[in-house]
């Protein structure tokens, strides 16, 4: 079957200076060709630092096995080639530079460049202040050292922090600096002091990781860019081998079996460093390495999704299966997938977009609700207007941030409801003399649904009024499953009415159905749930603590004296418009001395 797109770039491999065997993963071979590029400072969009560090690391030994295995082809027969040692260097305001990797010491022989340089006081601009610094070191150990060639990485953390205004006052100065420092970081002094200088001067690269931002003005074509995906299946299932493991030795039995689909699957959307503590926790909270462990992953997942998306989308946590009537064109869609995913046969892909247009509370929403307690995968409650913070190009950034935290979960169902009423028409567009932040948002949404990876199942909602006004072209085509919602049908009336009464603790045997199905001819399962909810006012006013088929009726009465029209709507009067009707009674006393309830009566038929 074909992979996704990802899996299918070609993995490079090399042999380290230590004889490893080294096979590139694409995160790997991007941070390769970045290193191979030269930028004077490379920018790295993720919070995984130690994924990032162990890449750079692997990078870093490929790098330097084709390096070694340039310097041999210069060598004469009787001489020896020059060895290749990698150093990393970790840099940050508070802790100053910390060598972090770098090669076997001897012993007695401390090596001058493992540091750490701790700074004069906490400030990034003498952050790199030192690290211009180190870089001095390193090159004096480079002509010390004839028969060494020196590659020394400086990873700098929390990079976002230090370009961003908002925490840094000096972020505009400090950006012009940095760039300014990436650029002396590679001057290394006359091409004289080191003869062949691509082959022999030591290779220093600056490398800022930290959480996305917008790139500063001062950094533009100053940086090579990467934005650090998270882990890919197959990483995690790495990850999960070994904590299973680990749960092993403990005592704790591995209750999967190694059967892991379920587990990695669940484990997506997570940065490594993330997905080894939480499955620790979730073994240690469970007591066992087996499906107990899903819950505590499942909240932490909703803790990361809200961290980074605030309050732009809702995570909903897998719900509890349930019943819901009608729908019976759309349910075999998401039966079929249920039990592809169970015997994990990949050919079936879920649907890619589902559309729901029909009149407002026929169950719509509480059918994309089912379809992720069905498929056990969390729901993301998604508002178009929530994108929009009132700045321009809030609504565009807010969607790439959402879209791309949607990406990373891997299986989940996404909710757009009343997505068509969010929807901007283009003549009013038009009319305020251009495109609207809506019609831009929605564009690049449309853009996303057509090239993403199937994972993710859309699920849209919109009223059959709201189609008047017309919609972006190309809107409506990019949902290949549209469907239109109607009134529920006698049967599934008395299927709603089945639902609604167990489910509010009632036994659906004991009332008349079909009666109750005859009455609420035009209504929808709002109108039900809020009839079901109404019923025991009816009791309690008759006297009753059972709520019997009759009460049912009453409170069916009662809501259809929505008579009143007003525009396309049917409201209730308020108030008796017969002038000649006597006047309400004085409100009953309920107090216990005067209000008894009578004994249970049977149920009636």
């Amino acid at each position: 079957m074909p992979q996704p797109r990802n899996d299918q770039r070609r993995r490079v491999a090399a042999t380290a200076a230590d004889g490893r065997r080294l096979e590139l993963t694409p995160n790997q071979k991007d941070l390769v060709d970045l290193l191979m590029a030269r930028p004077a400072a490379i920018t790295i969009a993720s919070v995984d630092y130690r994924r990032v560090r162990v890449d750079l690391s692997t990078a870093l030994a490929y790098r330097a096995a084709q390096w070694e295995a340039q310097l041999a082809r210069r060598v004469k027969v009787d001489e020896t080639a020059p060895k290749v040692v990698n150093y990393v260097f970790r840099a940050s305001p508070t802790m100053g530079i910390v060598c972090v990797e770098h090669p076997p010491l001897k012993e007695g022989a401390p090596d001058p460049l493992a540091g750490p340089w701790p700074l004069p006081q906490a400030d990034p601009l003498k952050m790199l202040d030192r690290i211009v610094e180190v870089r001095d070191l390193v090159v004096a150990q480079a002509r010390a050292n004839k028969d060494l060639r020196y590659n020394a990485a400086f990873l700098v953390q929390d990079f976002h922090t230090d370009i961003s205004s908002q925490s840094y006052s000096a972020a505009a100065f400090f950006a012009g600096k940095f760039g300014e420092t990436a650029e002396n970081l590679q001057h290394l002094g006359a091409p004289g002091d080191w003869g062949d200088v691509q082959l022999d001067a030591p290779r220093v690269y600056l490398i800022a990781v930290g959480a996305e931002r917008q790139t500063p003005e001062a950094l533009v074509g100053v940086v090579g860019s990467k934005r650090y995906p998270f882990p890919r299946p197959e990483e995690i299932r790495d990850l999960v081998v070994a904590a299973a493991q680990t749960a092993v030795n403990s005592g704790r039995p591995d209750q999967f079996n190694t059967e892991y689909d379920e587990l990695v699957n669940h484990l997506m959307g997570m940065t490594a460093a993330a997905i080894q503590l939480i499955l620790n926790l979730a073994v240690i909270k469970a007591g066992e390495f087996g499906p107990a462990i899903f819950p505590y992953i499942i909240e932490e997942k909703k803790a990361m999704f809200e961290r980074q998306c605030g309050n732009i989308a809702k995570f909903v946590p897998p719900p509890a299966p349930y019943k819901i009537a009608g729908f019976d064109n759309v349910k075999p869609l998401f039966y079929q997938l249920q039990e592809a995913w169970r015997v994990h046969e990949s050919s079936v892909q879920p649907p890619r977009a589902v559309l729901f247009l029909g009149k407002p509370g026929a169950g719509k929403t509480e059918f994309c609700f089912w379809v992720a307690a069905l498929l056990g995968v969390p729901a993301i409650v998604v508002s178009m207007g929530a994108l929009q913070d009132g700045t321009v190009g809030s609504g565009q950034t807010n969607l790439r941030i959402l879209l791309d935290a949607i990406d990373a979960l891997g299986r989940c169902v996404v909710i757009f409801d009343e997505m068509i009423k969010e929807t901007d028409t283009v003549s009013n567009a038009k009319r305020g003399g251009g495109t609207s932040e809506h019609l831009k948002t929605h564009a690049n949404l449309m853009t996303w649904m057509e090239r993403r990876q199937p994972g993710a199942i859309v699920m849209a909602t919109g009223n059959i009024g709201d189609l008047e006004g017309g919609l972006p072209e190309g809107l409506v085509e990019r949902f290949p499953y549209t469907f239109l919602v109607k009134e529920p049908s006698l049967a599934a009336r008395r299927n709603i009415w089945a639902i609604r009464l167990e489910a509010a603790g009632y036994d659906p045997a004991e009332y008349d159905l079909d009666r109750l199905a005859q009455e609420t001819a035009g209504m929808v399962g709002r109108d039900i749930r809020d009839i079901v909810e109404h019923a025991p006012r009816m009791a309690f006013a008759d006297g009753r603590s059972r709520l019997a088929t009759r009460h049912v009726l009453d409170a069916i009465g009662f809501f259809k004296k929505k008579t009143v029209a007003v525009g396309n709507y049917k409201l209730m009067p308020a108030d008796n418009d017969d002038e000649s009707a006597p006047p309400a009674a004085a409100r009953a006393d309920f107090s216990q001395s005067q209000y008894t309830f009578l004994e249970p009566e049977p149920a009636e038929a």
